[in-house]
């Protein structure tokens, strides 16, 4: 039989050494996931920096009970985007979050849900990065997680994967909805509302039929959250009459949606 040193750590905390306390002490740019709305819903860490931030820029998703964590004394400015709006290009953003770091700010950037799905925090972080500033991610509940309703995405009666996926289209992608489309799978859709005609289509090339069940979740989480339950049939309608952003789930998992709202 085999003998191995017994070598443990546990219980024993680390020391960080002096390079990384002062990597820790010199941080400039903190990018928050604020969750899917609700205040209650924000990670304590987030919480707690953005008390500490002297100047917050925020996304267009963000509720107002988050931005109102902020000391009155914090400068708080909008740069969200909205559909059919006129809003801040990304370049644009990322410039000034360059430049707010460089003056010396302790700097909130706040995004709703997580920042790293569909919340371009990546395209932020590297130009954090190409810019050689101290930053840190403080992760969030991502809104199609939040927006669920109690609904689970998986279960093995009904789904067995779940496909995360975007409606909009970049200057240099055309949107990707190639994938093993059937009955058991969960397909959570953010920014759907401009193409969801070529949605519809390709849904019902697929496995799917008019009869799926749909999901359309709006201000999730919060006081005003509406929650739309249809199928794939209705889809365009419902979906043209929304003018608010929401999160679009289809498959047969919103069957259970029944069961959650007769036993409530």
């Amino acid at each position: 039989m085999l003998k191995l040193k017994q070598k443990t750590y546990l219980n024993k905390p680390i020391k960080p050494n002096s390079k990384h306390l002062k990597t820790i002490k010199t941080i400039k740019i903190t990018i928050i996931g604020a969750g899917p709305g609700n205040k209650e819903l924000i990670t304590i860490k987030g919480f707690k920096l953005i008390k500490e931030a002297n100047i917050i820029l925020f996304d267009n998703l963000v509720s107002k009970e988050i931005i109102n964590i902020a000391r009155l004394t914090t400068r708080k400015i909008y740069i969200g985007k909205k559909a059919g709006k006129k809003y801040i290009k990304q370049k644009a953003i990322n410039k000034l979050i360059i430049s707010l770091a460089k003056k010396g700010n302790n700097i909130v950037r706040l995004k709703g849900g997580d920042p790293y799905i569909f919340g371009r925090g990546g395209e932020e972080m590297k130009a954090i990065i190409n810019n050689k500033i101290a930053f840190q991610i403080i992760p969030g509940i991502t809104t199609a997680i939040g927006s669920t309703i109690g609904i689970p995405l998986t279960h093995r009666n009904y789904s067995n994967n779940i496909a995360f996926t975007t409606g909009s289209i970049s200057y240099k992608n055309k949107p990707n909805w190639n994938l093993e489309l059937n009955k058991k799978q969960t397909i959570i859709m953010y920014m759907y509302a401009s193409n969801i005609t070529k949605l519809k289509e390709k849904l019902l090339k697929s496995s799917f039929s008019n009869k799926t069940p749909i999901a359309i979740i709006t201000s999730s989480t919060n006081k005003n959250q509406k929650i739309i339950i249809s199928n794939i049939k209705s889809i365009e309608s419902l979906s043209n009459n929304n003018t608010t952003p929401s999160i679009l789930i289809i498959g047969n998992i919103i069957k259970l949606y029944r069961d959650i709202t007769t036993f409530n």
